[in-house]
């Protein structure tokens, strides 16, 4: 991963995967049922993947699956860690450093593109993070968006 924010003892931040998906939030079967997971941090996204991964169905929640799938610690951010990373300045660094490496993988984010982030809006729709202005949206859940893992450090 990436680091793209630290703190001010400078010993703890966060870092974002080098990869991304397109996926949903979770399946049009949950969708249908109308299910509602309490997944509302607006800050914290480990929070919100922790309520997806206590549930007996988590593997419905693709994009928290996804990054759950990274490793142990990776989550899907909530909706202000990834307005942390759209500002103009980290997303630059963030994605000047994705292009220097030699990974297969590693794909820049998209900055003209939308991003699912872990913060639930309702039964329905889930809150969508577009990374050239950092403006919030939501949609279905069912609908494909890009996803990327974060940890903290």
């Amino acid at each position: 991963g990436v680091v793209f924010w630290v703190d001010e003892s400078g010993e703890h931040g966060k870092i974002v995967s080098i990869e991304q998906a397109n996926v949903v939030w979770s399946t049009k079967e949950q969708y249908d049922r109308g299910v509602v997971v309490n997944a509302t941090s607006v800050v914290d996204g480990e929070v919100n993947t922790r309520v997806i991964a206590s549930r007996a169905d988590a593997e419905e929640y693709t994009a928290f699956s996804w990054c759950m799938m990274r490793g142990e610690g990776w989550y899907l951010p909530a909706v202000d860690e990834l307005k942390v990373l759209a500002r103009e300045d980290i997303l630059e660094v963030v994605n000047q450093a994705i292009k220097t490496l030699k990974d297969k993988d590693a794909v820049e984010i998209d900055h003209k593109w939308y991003y699912w982030s872990s913060t639930e809006r309702d039964n329905l729709c889930a809150l969508l993070l577009f990374m050239d202005d950092g403006d919030t949206d939501y949609n279905f859940k069912y609908f494909n968006y890009y996803v990327r893992a974060v940890a903290k450090f």
